[in-house]
C-alpha cells in the first residue's frame, strides 16, 4: 500500500523515526502505550495508522483486548462498501486508529495523521518510506514507530542504509510518560464540562475535600479519570518485556569481551547472575553494556548502584544509550 502516492525514495526529515525491540506476544500491549504516548490528542488531530503485513495480523489487532483505543481494520477481505465507510469514519474522527494492510490502503489520501506504526520491518525500504511518509506532511511533524525482533535486524539496517535515516532506538513508554500524556488530554476534557453541570457535583466535592487531603483527593480523581488506578507493570526498555528492568553498567576502560561485564555484575550486583541476567548488549563506545533482569531485583540493583564506587557506574536508564 502506498498511502503517500508518488514520492522520492527517501524518508521525510519531518518525521521522527523510532525503533523498538519487542517480541510479538508483547507487541499489542506496547502498541497501546505507544498510541497513548505519541498519538497526540483525541479526535481528528490525533489519527494513527498501524500497518500490518497480513490480513490475519490486522484482524487480531482489532480484536485484541490489549489495545484500548477504538480501531477498525482495512484489508482485502473487507467489501468495498465497508472500506469506504471505514475510511470516511477515520477522516471524520469517529475512531482514531486505522489498522491497514498495504493492498487495501493503496491510493487513499488521509491528512492529519500524527503517528504511523509498523508492527514489523517491511522487506523493501521503499515500503517503509511510503508508510512513514503518511505522517509529517504539509509542514507538520510526525512520528513513525517500527517494531522489530532480533531476527529482523538485517531489514532495519537495510532501511537505514537505503532510506538515508538513522533510527532512534527507544523502549516502551515509561509509567511517568503515560501518565503525563493522560493528564494532558484530561485538561481539555475538564474544560469541556458545562458550567451548568458543575453545581451538581459541588456538595460531594466539598465533603470529600473536608475528609481528605486536597492534593491526595485530586490526584486520586485524576487517576480514576485517566484509567490508571493500579500500579503499572514495569517493562524493560531493551526488549519491552513485561516484568523486567534494564540495567546499565559502565567502566573506565574499553570492553574487549563480555567476561569483563559479567565480572562487574558478579562483583557488584549478583553473586550468581546466570539465571537472572539476559539480553546483554555492548554500548557503541564499548565502555558499557546494558542487560535486563526481573523487576523483583530492582532494589538490589539500586543498592549496588549506591555502593559501586568510582570505577564502575550502575544505573537503571530511562533511555537507551547507543548500542552496537
Amino acid at each position: 500500500v502506498d498511502l503517500v502516492g508518488d514520492s522520492k525514495q527517501k524518508a521525510s526529515t519531518d518525521v521522527e523515526h523510532l525503533l523498538i525491540s519487542c517480541h510479538w506476544n508483547e507487541r499489542n500491549a506496547v502498541i497501546n502505550d505507544i498510541i497513548q504516548a505519541y498519538g497526540g490528542t483525541d479526535g481528528p488531530e490525533g489519527r494513527v495508522i498501524c500497518f500490518t503485513e497480513t490480513k490475519k495480523d490486522a484482524n487480531e489487532m482489532v480484536m485484541s483486548g490489549d489495545i484500548k483505543f477504538e480501531c477498525q481494520p482495512l484489508h482485502g477481505d473487507i467489501p468495498q462498501k465497508q472500506r469506504e465507510t471505514t475510511i470516511a469514519g477515520f477522516k471524520r474522527g469517529t475512531f482514531r486508529v486505522l489498522i491497514a494492510t498495504d493492498v487495501a490502503a493503496r491510493g487513499i489520501d488521509i491528512s492529519g495523521v500524527q503517528l504511523v506504526i509498523q508492527i514489523e520491518p517491511p522487506q523493501s525500504y521503499e515500503t517503509y518510506v511510503h508508510r512513514s511518509g503518511r505522517t509529517g506532511r504539509a509542514n507538520t511533524k510526525g512520528v513513525s514507530v517500527l517494531f522489530y525482533t532480533a531476527k529482523q535486524r538485517w531489514y532495519v539496517k537495510n532501511i537505514e542504509r537505503n532510506a538515508q535515516i538513522k533510527f532512534k532506538r527507544v523502549g516502551p513508554p515509561s509509567t511517568k510518560s503515560l501518565i503525563k500524556a493522560s493528564i494532558g488530554k484530561l485538561e481539555k476534557k475538564l474544560e469541556s464540562v458545562s458550567d451548568e453541570v458543575v453545581p451538581l457535583f459541588s456538595d460531594e466535592a466539598k465533603r470529600l475535600l473536608e475528609e481528605m487531603d486536597t492534593v491526595d483527593i485530586l490526584a486520586r480523581a485524576l487517576a480514576v479519570i485517566s484509567g490508571h488506578t493500579r500500579k503499572l507493570a514495569s517493562r524493560s526498555i531493551l526488549t519491552s518485556s513485561k516484568g523486567f528492568i534494564t540495567v546499565y553498567v559502565k567502566g573506565k576502560q574499553s570492553i574487549r569481551s563480555m567476561t569483563y561485564v559479567w565480572n562487574i555484575i558478579r562483583r557488584h550486583i549478583f553473586d550468581q547472575p546466570d539465571d537472572k541476567v539476559r539480553a546483554m548488549k555492548l554500548t557503541k563506545d564499548r565502555y558499557g553494556a546494558v542487560f535486563e533482569v526481573p523487576s523483583k531485583y530492582e532494589k538490589q540493583v539500586l543498592a549496588a548502584a549506591e555502593k559501586a564506587g568510582p570505577y564502575v557506574e550502575i544505573s537503571m536508564p530511562t533511555e537507551l544509550p547507543d548500542l552496537e
